[in-house]
């Protein structure tokens, strides 16, 4: 199936010019368009990624997150999306596995809304006696006697080595760093 005339792609410096409200005041259609939710999925990252007067610019665009060629056309996209089974109003949403790289399909899958939160790139995530999953905050709560250290590891950019530290202070459990690609490899995601 062919959906490179569904919308026209649009250049991204035009779309950059052009106010994100516009899009909130038809929130029912895309004129001509049946793929509402799947053109502002599109709208949305494509924002995210070339238009400096959104928040989010400064966590995508301005650290260097692009979009595929491929993608910057609605069509291509679109029929990606269906391939990998997309269907609206499920909870469904984009996920980049490499928050380092750009949305692209060797980079991207769809994840449940919940999976998406968990895994937010800005979160560490360990997991204890090869048993329990945690964030950087539960950790820390879990180990209170370690806070500090493991404070000091996080915002230093150090999560990675936080397990070794907490072994070399005493703690017995087995911590293990795990990345969101490794999760979602366990979870067979990927």
């Amino acid at each position: 199936m062919n959906f490179n005339n569904v919308i026209p792609n649009e250049d991204p410096e035009i779309r950059r010019r052009k106010t994100h409200s516009c899009a909130r005041q038809n929130r029912n259609s895309i004129p001509g368009s049946k793929y509402y939710h799947e053109y502002k999925i599109w709208n949305n990252f494509m924002g995210r990624c070339y238009n400096p007067d959104l928040p989010a610019y400064k966590w995508y665009g301005a650290e260097g997150i692009r979009v595929c060629d491929d993608w910057k056309n609605f069509g291509v996209f679109l029929e990606w999306l269906i391939e990998q089974g997309y269907k609206p109003n499920t909870g469904m949403s984009i996920e980049r596995v490499n928050e380092n790289d750009g949305y692209n399909p060797d980079n991207c899958i769809l994840v449940d809304a919940s999976i998406n939160t968990a895994f937010k790139g800005n979160t560490a995530h360990y997991i204890i006696n090869n048993h329990y999953l945690v964030c950087y905050c539960d950790l820390k709560d879990m180990y209170s006697e370690y806070r500090r250290y493991i404070d000091e590891y996080h915002f230093a950019g150090l999560d990675e080595s936080i397990p070794d530290l907490l072994k070399e202070l005493g703690c017995e459990d087995d911590i293990k760093f795990v990345t969101k690609e490794d999760m979602y490899k366990k979870l067979e995601l990927i």
